[in-house]
């Protein structure tokens, strides 16, 4: 037997910006590294990203009628671009749908991730809701008793203090580094 690995390029997904205002995540992600809570990395690998979009469209594949893809938002300049925004039978209202897939453990609970909470409550802002359903793929389970891929559906509901501190917060750094 004989096996070769091939050199082939992977089509990864391209994500054109409509504008050249800055998105919401990168400036959470610059505040992040300035607070120290993450590092800073000189090139992002595309393919964690990827995976990302991978998992964003299976789930606008197998649930096609709960969330509209609503593209790009603006709020006070600065770039919001929520994975969905659909009704909930939860809590009877409309929601912002966030969809991760992630290595981290699924026994971590994602309230205590500063960057989702900050991204998710800042979509909250830019579509006037409270309530946000987070569906989370682990790709390695709990790394304990179960090493598969786990499936994990949250219902995350703000106060609208949250939602505006939250935002403030965004904005004044943006503002402050002459990003708006």
């Amino acid at each position: 037997m004989e096996i070769i690995e091939l050199s082939e390029p992977f089509p990864l997904t391209v994500t054109e910006r409509s504008t050249d205002k800055p998105h919401v995540g990168e400036i959470i992600h610059r505040m992040l590294i300035d607070l120290g809570v993450e590092k800073r990395f000189d090139e992002p690998n595309p393919y964690q990203f990827e995976k990302g979009f991978v998992w964003e469209r299976l789930l606008s594949m197998a649930l096609p009628n709960v969330a509209e893809r609503p593209g790009e938002i603006e709020q006070d300049g600065i770039i919001c671009s929520p994975d969905g925004i659909g009704y909930s039978d939860w809590v009877q209202d409309t929601v912002v749908e966030e969809y991760k897939c992630t290595a981290r453990s699924s026994s971590h609970n994602p309230g205590n991730n500063v960057g989702w909470m900050m991204q998710i409550k800042a979509y909250c802002k830019a579509v006037g809701v409270t309530n946000v359903v987070m569906r989370i793929l682990h790709l390695n389970g709990d790394y304990k008793t179960d090493r598969n891929p786990t499936p994990k559906t949250y219902l995350i509901q703000f106060t609208q203090g949250e939602i505006d501190t939250n935002w403030n917060a965004i904005l004044n750094y943006a503002r402050d580094r002459g990003l708006v």
